[in-house]
């Protein structure tokens, strides 16, 4: 079996590399001293198992996989940070398997959904995403002291095991011990570390066997990192417990929102506008108006996503209409 991993760098790819062997529990041999496209081989007691070909940044091999992927109905055009694929026995071809996305910045704040975008790009259109992270981290004041440990919210790992489960692919969160982690933290988020599981699933995915015992492991871990985050929570701002797990096996969009509007615990939205960040009148007017019409939290209230329900999308429309009118709009020349 010959594979590739198409990387944003050189790095990435051999990250790639290495979790691949892990998964076949083989040993990564050099094959080719070519410094821009290198070769190796996975070999096991039997001997080479498979044979890897490393291309080391995006747009540099007469493939684009931006374009590629929006032809297939990609909505973004983002590029994860490497793309696994299987050549051809002829060598001309090469099939899409799943995409790798690494993350070792602190999952908080905006770097906690950075990645979001790159995972819709590849769940919309049925390609397996991993979304490789770290838990346990901590923020440093400006003299490098430790100040606390800093948490995503804990909508966003949820949001990959909702897009999972509604899209029918495998789109996960892989979490695993930061290298600050305390002590007290590792044995809090033990039942989360999910590395061991990861690799079941990219050996299942790449030999095309049945992945859904491995990605159910990953969901449960997933699922167990969400309830753990809201609870933590001090302020009611999230869904919390079973409420997670319940929203998770609603099928549909509709059915969620539905879901949503009847909770007996439905959380209104508010969104916070900091001071720091500089913006329009019209868009001040915009939140505050907005925040008028009482949106439902979608699961956290405080992020930039609301439900409008109780009949105020046409209140909505109107509220755009007065505040954007169609001839203080100007059309920018591309």
């Amino acid at each position: 079996m010959k594979l590739r991993i198409h990387g944003d760098n050189i790095i990435e790819c051999e990250r790639a590399l290495k979790l691949i062997s892990l998964a076949y529990k083989g040993t990564v041999i050099a094959e080719s001293k070519n410094i821009f496209m290198p070769s190796y081989g996975i070999q096991n007691e039997g001997g080479k198992i498979i044979e890897v070909e490393l291309l080391g940044g995006h747009d540099r091999w007469n493939v684009n996989f931006n374009t590629e992927l929006t032809k297939y109905g990609a909505p973004l055009r983002e590029a994860t940070d490497a793309y696994i694929t299987k050549v051809a026995a002829d060598n001309k071809t090469e099939e899409l398997l799943l995409a790798i996305e690494f993350c070792n910045a602190l999952p908080a704040g905006n770097n906690a959904w950075q990645r979001n975008g790159r995972a819709v790009t590849c769940a919309e259109i049925g390609i397996p995403y991993f979304y490789f992270a770290e838990i346990g981290g901590v923020e440093l004041d400006a003299h490098r002291k430790v100040k606390a440990p800093r948490f995503p919210n804990p909508i966003v790992p949820f949001s990959y095991l909702t897009s999972a489960k509604t899209l029918n692919v495998v789109c996960v969160p892989i979490y695993q011990a930061h290298p600050a982690i305390t002590d007290e933290l590792r044995k809090k988020f033990m039942h989360v570390f999910g590395m061991e599981a990861s690799l079941d699933l990219l050996k299942c995915i790449i030999d095309k066997s049945k992945t859904e015992d491995a990605l159910d492991v990953l969901i449960e871990k997933g699922i167990t990192l969400v309830k753990i985050l809201s609870s933590d929570r001090k302020r009611m701002d999230t869904f919390r417990a079973m409420e997670w797990e319940e929203f998770l096996k609603i099928s549909s969009g509709q059915k969620k929102a539905e879901w949503i509007k009847n909770h007996p615990n439905k959380q209104v939205w508010k969104r916070k506008s900091s001071e720091k960040v500089k913006v329009t009148k019209t868009f001040k007017t915009l939140l505050t108006e907005t925040q008028n019409l009482d949106c439902l939290s979608i699961g956290a209230k405080e992020i930039p996503i609301c439900l409008v329900v109780n009949g105020n999308i046409k209140k909505l429309s109107l509220l755009l209409k007065n505040i954007y009118p169609a001839d203080k709009i100007s059309l920018r020349q591309q």
